[in-house]
């Protein structure tokens, strides 16, 4: 599945926290869409590279991508420094 939100929090040492929260599923549309118009532009790369035997490629790449999108629910991004703390979930 892929993640529909993204919440971030953010944390300066002695300051207030800022919670934020966004809707990224409009974000997947438009790669989707992205998506959508290449794949003719994929499948002719893949068929005039096949004879060459790099047509497996361009198709993989594509398969790929997609695999990589719906592995990202769940993601967890945590970076923190001396003063700020700042954490990143899609869900």
């Amino acid at each position: 599945m892929i993640p529909m939100l993204m919440k971030m929090k953010i944390v300066e040492r002695g300051r207030k926290k800022v919670n934020l929260s966004f809707p990224i599923i409009l974000l997947w549309i438009a790669v989707l869409a992205l998506l959508i118009v290449l794949l003719p532009f994929v499948l002719i790369a893949a068929l005039l590279l096949w004879p060459q035997g790099y047509g497996k490629i361009p198709l993989a790449v594509y398969a790929i991508l997609f695999s990589l999108i719906f592995s990202l629910s769940g993601l967890h991004i945590q970076v923190e420094d001396k003063k700020n703390q700042i954490l990143i979930i899609l869900k």
